[in-house]
């Protein structure tokens, strides 16, 4: 599963919608592009909301992460897409 955080102080509804449209319409051409291999499934989970990103772990393991229950929500919407 792959995350993508889109910052913006501005409502960006449409955009973020057109890129999920771009997301699925990319990945059925690469299905195409690579007829007889494996089928490519896409999920696309979007929410809008406040949260907190920053950097986790100990100095041996550190990692960019992102807390809220938007980003809970987003990732249960994405999750809902594999059923």
């Amino acid at each position: 599963m792959r995350t993508a955080i889109l910052e913006s102080d501005v409502d960006r509804t449409d955009e973020v919608g057109q890129l999920a449209k771009s997301f699925t319409s990319m990945a059925s051409q690469l299905q195409t592009s690579f007829a007889g291999y494996q089928p490519i499934q896409v999920g696309v989970g979007v929410h809008f909301g406040h949260m907190m990103v920053g950097i986790v772990g100990e100095a041996e393991r550190m990692q960019g992460d992102a807390f809220s229950d938007n980003v809970n929500l987003a990732s249960r919407l994405e999750s809902l897409t594999k059923l």
